[in-house]
């Protein structure tokens, strides 16, 4: 069958195989804590405009409508959506399914190119508390990766709703005053939306409506906690980023402080311009193994030439760091 085929259609073919496999491990995952994340796509947008990005409201409001799905935080970025709930397995795929056909209609409606057949997603289970709590901020801190904004400003997220005063602030239509067409529109489905539901002209609808925050209280005990646990659970971050292939991009000062707290780990009370060579070279394996930094930042942040870095990665007396 695959004789008339080029390396191109055959490579799709073998990828669809393999998320159909995916899908049906997938459908047979108990109910539990997840994180779900569309696929990274590197060829388009999800959302080019404010309405797409109003839209994808609407479509996280309804998957907590249409199936048994609990959301306890997402993230609207342009080209892949985060989120951390609780339902089955079989849930969670036809969430995926219902968001993808909806953001593919849409986008060819508007004139850009549509979500490709082999667009996926992945679900990760989630076990504790601490792992819940490394997703949670995970999520929220994506647009300050992306230099977009401040984790907790950014308008297509949960975040806004942390430890703020936002949603007494920002007002919406009530559904029960929306007509039936338009809700069908919103929302594309006949199923009944909540009568208190409110959608707000810029936004869409509006996360206070359907995100549980019940979570957020459970993991976080003050407003000062969640915000330090934003900007500095740095390893965290690396763990999830890894099993979703993703970067984490850190500023100056950032690196500056993850580099400190290795040392005051390996060599407590010294700073960096305080450690000799060999000391360096320990702090500068960790960077690369541990935080995924290439050769020439650790470089830059050890103050030592690059290739001195590339020896000390490969030395003998490295290889237990």
């Amino acid at each position: 069958m695959f004789l008339n085929l080029n390396v191109h259609e055959m490579l799709h073919i073998y990828g669809m195989e393999l998320y159909r496999k995916q899908y049906e491990e997938y459908r047979c995952m108990p109910r539990g804590y997840y994180h779900f994340c569309t696929d990274g796509w590197k060829d388009g947008k999800l959302f080019y405009t404010r309405e797409h990005y109003s839209l994808g409201m609407c479509m996280i409001g309804a998957i907590a409508l249409l199936y048994q799905i609990k959301i306890y935080a997402f993230v609207l970025m342009p080209n892949h959506i985060h989120i951390l709930l609780s339902g089955k397995g079989n849930d969670c795929v036809n969430a995926f399914t219902y968001i993808k056909r909806r953001l593919s209609h849409r986008l060819y409606q508007d004139g850009f190119k549509a979500l490709p057949s082999d667009y996926a997603f992945k679900l990760i289970p989630i076990s504790d508390l601490r792992q819940m709590s490394a997703n949670f901020l995970y999520i929220l801190r994506n647009p300050y990766e992306k230099q977009f904004s401040l984790p907790t400003s950014y308008p297509w997220s949960s975040g806004w709703l942390c430890f703020s005063g936002m949603e007494n602030i920002i007002e919406g239509e009530l559904c029960r005053d929306i007509s039936v067409a338009k809700k069908r529109r919103l929302f594309g489905t006949l199923c009944k939306v909540p009568d208190e539901w409110k959608v707000n002209p810029m936004l869409g609808l509006l996360p206070s409506c359907f995100v549980d925050r019940s979570m957020l209280n459970k993991l976080f005990d003050s407003p000062k906690q969640f915000e330090t646990r934003l900007v500095k659970d740095y390893e965290s971050f690396v763990q999830i980023a890894r099993s979703f292939n993703e970067n984490v991009e850190y500023s100056r000062e950032e690196l500056s402080n993850i580099a400190q707290i290795l040392i005051n780990d390996r060599f407590p009370g010294k700073r960096m311009e305080q450690l000799i060579t060999e000391e360096k070279g320990e702090i500068a394996v960790k960077l690369q193994r541990e935080y995924d930094l290439d050769s020439t930042i650790v470089a830059r942040l050890m103050r030592l030439p690059e290739h001195i870095i590339r020896q000390f990665n490969t030395a003998k007396e490295y290889k237990s760091v």
